[in-house]
């Protein structure tokens, strides 16, 4: 599966960042920054596959050195908030060999930055260990100044800032990318627009970062990776009910072709009845005999759609269930406070702690959250049971009316007015949904067993 990531952030002194050491980092090279006189050594990192300075074709040779473009860079920004650069970080398919992957991202630096006057230091990264291997990916370092006919750096060009022009850089960047894909052949297309934007129920993961990824390796929970181990969780189990959805839709298509399938045979049976001379024995048996298939045929159809309607209604609400469930249990906050009040005691835990008493407040503040966590864990994990056993009753009275409705012998039908029970059913008839779906109805909801807890 293709997956879509571009980033664009600003790399600037407010932070204590050094365009300098990043360009060292992302490169593995080693780079001497003249202007604090450090030397920022990165070239025994491993994972770099290879490193690229794309200039437009005016640009002076020094350009095409790192270290001295880096270096320039830095010389020119005299204040202590400057913004130095501007890295953009984007995914790169692993269908695609490492000279696609390079000539597809050259291009698209070439067309998206250096042809506006920028210069783009490209870095291709391999993943990571104990990663995920397939994911390629590369950082782009490009300047905020434009070259003037000198071969200096002029001043800032503001419309490079501009939040429509990140919008159009993340739109052509899936274009690119689909692009690509199709010319290799590969079925997978990527989509620049969130799971919000395009009306998808998905959940969004997040960046760990560098920090919270060297936790995650050693063991220890961070809340950004419990943030995505839950949206991980919910996304599979949204993908497994599409998938139970579209295994019972079949199966109620299947069952409707063959009911309508028998509905037409009998049609034709009965018509060539009535051509036929009448029959003096056995007429009002087959009759009744048809009479009784029919009215199987279209209450089994009524209670499949009843069926599915009850299920969905229950996904809705076990949702809504969910949603104010995380608004009155604030669990994933209270787990971030008792990290952090862990930190604290663990930082306490000194002579001069000890004597001040900080120790034991700390300590006193991780006992009351781990008991306001397990308090949590508990109502939710009650208030879920309470659910699922009020929606198995709700299934069970639904079944039993079912029971009943089937052994209920039949009615003679008026000829006036037809009843339900044999309402005609179609192959073309739209088939109910078995989980929620926000974007329309489900019909009328059944009024049998206990209400559920809101």
């Amino acid at each position: 599966m293709a997956i879509y990531h571009y980033s664009a952030k600003v790399i600037g002194r407010s932070t204590g960042r050094s365009v300098t050491a990043c360009a060292a980092y992302r490169a593995a090279q080693d780079i001497h920054d003249s202007t604090t006189g450090l030397d920022h050594k990165y070239s025994r990192r491993g994972g770099v596959i290879e490193s690229e300075i794309i200039t437009p074709d005016d640009a002076p040779d020094w350009a095409t050195d790192r270290a001295t473009l880096w270096n320039t860079v830095e010389a020119k920004e005299t204040r202590k908030d400057a913004q130095l650069a501007r890295e953009v970080e984007v995914s790169l398919p692993h269908e695609l060999s490492h000279e696609q992957r390079r000539a597809l991202l050259g291009s698209f630096a070439q067309d998206r930055y250096v042809s506006k006057g920028m210069i783009a230091d490209i870095s291709y990264h391999a993943p990571g260990k104990g990663g995920d291997d397939r994911n390629y990916h590369a950082h782009i370092l490009l300047t905020l100044r434009p070259l003037n006919n000198h071969g200096e750096f002029a001043n800032k060009n503001r419309d490079w800032n501009h939040k429509q022009s990140l919008v159009q850089d993340r739109e052509a960047w899936a274009e690119a990318l689909n692009l690509a894909l199709e010319r290799v052949g590969s079925q997978d297309r990527v989509d620049s627009r969130s799971f919000e934007e395009r009306g998808m129920q998905q959940k969004p993961t997040k960046h760990l970062g560098p920090d919270a990824t060297e936790m995650e390796r050693r063991g220890e929970e961070t809340r950004i990776g419990d943030e995505n181990r839950q949206a991980e969780y919910w996304n599979r189990e949204l993908a497994e009910l599409e998938q139970q959805e579209k295994i019972i839709d079949l199966a109620i298509e299947r069952e409707k072709r063959l009911i309508a399938a028998e509905q037409q045979r009998k049609a034709a049976l009965a018509l060539s009845r009535h051509k036929e001379p009448p029959r003096e024995k056995g007429a009002a048996a087959e009759d009744r005999t048809a009479l009784l298939a029919q009215r199987h045929n279209a209450l089994h159809l009524k209670h499949l759609d009843e069926r599915r309607a009850l299920e969905a209604q229950i996904d809705q609400r076990r949702a809504e269930m969910e949603a104010t469930g995380k608004a009155f249990y604030d669990k994933a906050g209270t787990q971030h406070a008792l990290t952090q009040a862990q930190d604290d005691l663990r930082k306490a835990q000194t002579f001069m702690g000890r004597l001040s008493g900080r120790q034991q407040e700390a300590f006193e503040r991780v006992e009351a959250l781990r008991l306001n966590l397990e308090d949590i864990e508990r109502r939710q994990g009650e208030r879920t049971g309470f659910f699922d056993r009020n929606a198995q009753e709700q299934l069970a009275a639904l079944e039993q009316r079912h029971q009943v409705e089937r052994q209920r012998p039949p009615s003679p039908p008026s000829h006036d007015q037809e009843t339900e029970d044999f309402r005609p059913y179609t192959p073309d008839a739209p088939a109910p949904r078995a989980v929620n779906d926000r974007s329309r109805g489900h019909g009328p909801e059944p009024d049998s067993g206990p209400s559920f807890d809101r």
